[in-house]
């Protein structure tokens, strides 16, 4: 893929970053792993699943606010996944060229 030429939403990539580090434990016996690549017109995030033993005072609003910025810029789905130990966000791709969702390459 050649990177200058497609876009994503804004900041997108830190708040799913932030996301898997405020969800998570993370330890040196237990270390995260999040991956960030390119898969068919889409960026993914994909972090190991590691919940932290605490009580959940989230109500989900930054993942849901994103999902909604991405509807309305790209009119595509933001997809979300937690399957294999794995929660994995794929944001679709612009084509800046011609302005352009291009998860149909």
């Amino acid at each position: 893929m050649n990177a200058d030429k497609f876009k994503i939403i804004p900041v997108s990539l830190q708040l799913l970053v932030e996301n898997a580090l405020k969800h998570n434990s993370i330890s040196e016996e237990n270390p995260m792993e999040i991956r960030i690549y390119d898969e068919a017109g889409y960026v993914v995030v994909s972090n190991t699943i590691q919940k932290k033993n605490v009580l959940n005072d989230s109500c989900g609003l930054g993942l849901s606010n994103l999902k909604e910025r991405v509807k309305l810029i790209t009119r595509e789905e933001m997809v979300i996944s937690r399957e294999n130990n794995l929660f994995t966000v794929k944001l679709p791709l612009v084509d800046i060229r011609n302005e352009s969702v291009n998860h149909r390459r």
